[in-house]
C-alpha cells in the first residue's frame, strides 16, 4: 500500500495499537517549490485587521516549518460593494483585502497542491494562524516553471 492521504496507519502505543490517520504526503526535497500568488481575502473589518506581513499559516496540518503559506505583503482594506459575490459563497464579509502570499506547493499530476488542496487561480484559500482564520480566492499565481523531461 502506497502511503497517500486519507489512508489509515497502525502503530503499536503502550495500550494496543494506534491509528493515525495521514492528511498529507510530500515528496522528500530540500526546500519546497515555492509559488506567489495574490489572495482576495474577505471578512469584517474586525478580522481582516489581524493580517500583517510576516504572519505564518498554522493551518489544521502538522508539518515542517518550511511548509507553511506567509504573508508577505497586505493591501488596503476595501469594502465590498452591496450584493458582491466574493467567491466563497460561505462567507459574509463586508471588507476585502488583497494579500501577497508565498506558498509552498508540491506538483500532484497536472496541478500544484498545498496542504492537500489545489492551488490555482479561482481556488479557495484559507489561512489560519493561532489568532484567526480568514477565507480568500486566489486571483492570481505564479508557479515554478514545471521541470525539464528528461530526453
Amino acid at each position: 500500500m502506497a502511503l497517500a492521504p486519507s489512508n489509515a496507519v497502525l502503530f503499536p502505543g503502550g495500550q494496543g495499537w494506534l491509528k493515525y490517520q495521514v492528511r498529507a504526503v510530500h515528496p522528500q526535497a530540500t526546500e519546497p517549490t515555492v509559488a506567489d500568488a495574490r489572495v482576495r481575502f474577505v471578512g469584517e473589518p474586525e478580522l481582516i485587521g489581524l493580517l500583517k506581513a510576516g504572519d505564518v499559516d498554522g493551518g489544521a496540518y502538522a508539518a515542517s516549518a518550511a511548509r507553511h503559506a506567509t504573508l508577505t505583503r497586505v493591501g488596503d482594506v476595501r469594502p465590498l460593494a452591496p450584493g458582491a459575490q466574493t467567491g466563497t459563497s460561505a462567507v459574509i464579509a463586508s471588507r476585502m483585502v488583497d494579500a501577497s502570499v508565498r506558498i509552498p506547493v508540491d506538483r500532484a499530476g497536472a496541478e500544484w497542491r498545498y496542504m492537500n488542496r489545489v492551488v490555482k487561480v479561482g481556488a479557495p484559500f484559507a489561512f489560519e494562524t493561532a489568532t484567526y482564520v480568514v477565507r480568500g480566492e486566489i486571483v492570481s499565481l505564479v508557479t515554478p516553471p514545471p521541470e525539464s523531461s528528461p530526453r
